[in-house]
């Protein structure tokens, strides 16, 4: 189920985190009549607090709130967590 609304979700989550200000997107240029756009950090730290919620979670084995559990899960499963290790 989840993969069937997932990429509806995506756009409406990133739009809510630029809307937030947790994101921005600088325009990167033009590919024939498209605006290209770049994701970036918008600065408010949001992105490290949910990281290091996720990293007590799945290292320290913190007890954690369901919602960041959550989000491990949710990053796990997506292939993109490994991403995030320093």
């Amino acid at each position: 189920m989840l993969a069937m609304i997932g990429p509806s979700l995506h756009v409406l989550l990133l739009d809510r985190l630029v809307q937030r200000g947790d994101r921005s997107r600088p325009a990167r240029g033009n590919m024939g009549s498209v605006r290209l756009h770049e994701l970036v950090d918008g600065g408010t730290g949001q992105r490290d607090r949910l990281l290091s919620a996720v990293r007590e979670t799945l290292v320290d084995r913190a007890d954690t709130p369901d919602q960041t559990v959550a989000v491990a899960a949710t990053l796990s499963a997506s292939g993109v967590l490994r991403s995030f290790a320093s």
